[in-house]
């Protein structure tokens, strides 16, 4: 008898395997001269059940994955974590400084809009008064949550709500900090992680499990080995799987600083980023652009960092002329370079890739 299950999760009857299941008992039945043509009273009446069984076993498939954390999506994935005391983390604002350039005595409320060329917002967060030297700096906070808020340096240029006594304003440090709303592979991987993980309250797992139920934490590295006896380092990056700022350290800081054994004292601290330099010639198929190309060749580049962050020891030259060769539009490679070097990148024991330079040439 098929039960629906297989080794791959759940099989779904269809509505064709069905009707020819029920057809195939009719003649069983009836002989095999019966009529089950579609217009026959029999045949109506097959086809018809045959229906209402495909729509049963549908739903008898979506409780399969929606019960399980392996399968189930959105809502369901949601119910699921929610009985183990965990929610899905919401997105994160991005935060910086902008240096406010201005007449002195100018007081400017918090609120005040600035943004990017492309239309990224960001507001002020507290109220500020230009001082004699005609210039202050102010902590600044996106808009909106999302990942694409973590901008460049000198690329918040633009005064959206302007007023008397502010002529210039200009970002001179990057924005950090800013994620999307956690994925549900994102989500079901922090669950699955801890439950899987031995954690017995002081071991290492522990502390690993404790760090990623903080919003906005990436990848944990535990140290094996601290300046100080009796404490514990724990190395993390934010959502982006880059150094975490001093907020996010905080905040994993004091959340599992009320959990830990009282015998052991913790550090928090943020993982340091190499920057890694590439660069290489490409023969392109006809078509494409360079520009194009570069593009998905970053964001495939992205994607391999941030699986690695805290997790190897080295980039893998192989592994990114894999990743160019594989970038639609590109054909073939030549004098691929890692930080100048055909050779691996080696990382330290608390040292993230970051992307630096990117210079693909056509051959």
């Amino acid at each position: 008898m098929d039960n629906g299950l297989s080794n791959f999760g759940f099989s779904r009857k269809t509505y064709n395997e069905i009707l020819e299941d029920m057809e195939a008992r009719a003649k069983e039945l009836f002989g095999e001269s019966v009529n089950l043509s579609e217009r026959s009273p029999l045949g109506m009446f097959l086809q018809t059940i045959a229906w209402e069984l495909s729509n049963v076993w549908e739903e008898i498939e979506n409780s399969y994955y929606n019960g399980s954390a392996l399968y189930a999506v959105g809502q369901a994935l949601d119910d699921i974590v929610n009985n183990f005391g965990r929610r899905r983390f919401d997105g994160v604002k991005a935060r910086g400084t902008i240096k406010i350039i201005g007449d002195e005595g100018t007081t400017i409320n918090a609120g005040f809009v600035v943004g990017t060329r492309d239309g990224l917002l960001f507001e002020t967060t507290k109220d500020i008064t230009i001082p004699a030297e005609g210039e202050v700096t102010v902590e600044i906070e996106a808009k909106e949550i999302g990942i694409e808020y973590n901008i460049p340096a000198e690329t918040i240029t633009e005064i959206i709500n302007p007023m008397a006594g502010v002529r210039e304003i200009i970002n001179e440090e990057p924005t950090t900090g800013g994620a999307d709303i956690e994925t549900d592979e994102q989500l079901r991987f922090r669950h699955l992680e801890a439950l899987r993980e031995p954690t017995t309250g002081d071991n290492i797992a522990q502390y690993r499990v404790w760090a990623r139920e903080v919003k906005g934490v990436g990848n944990v590295k535990v140290l094996p080995t601290t300046p100080t006896k009796g404490y514990v380092t724990i190395v993390i990056t934010d959502s982006n799987n880059q150094p975490a700022d001093a907020e996010l350290i905080n905040e994993v800081f004091e959340y599992i600083d009320k959990l830990r054994p009282v015998n052991a004292g913790i550090y928090v601290e943020p993982a340091t980023a190499k920057t890694i330099d590439i660069s290489a010639s490409v023969r392109l198929a006809d078509g494409y652009n360079i520009q194009d190309v570069q593009e998905r060749f970053i964001d495939a580049i992205e994607e391999y960092f941030s699986n690695i962050s805290l997790v190897e020891s080295y980039v893998s030259y192989a592994q990114v002329g894999k990743l160019l060769l594989e970038t639609r539009g590109v054909i073939d490679y030549d004098d691929l370079t890692l930080n100048g070097n055909v050779a691996n990148v080696e990382l330290g024991n608390v040292e993230v890739p970051v992307i630096g330079d990117v210079g693909l040439e056509v051959i």
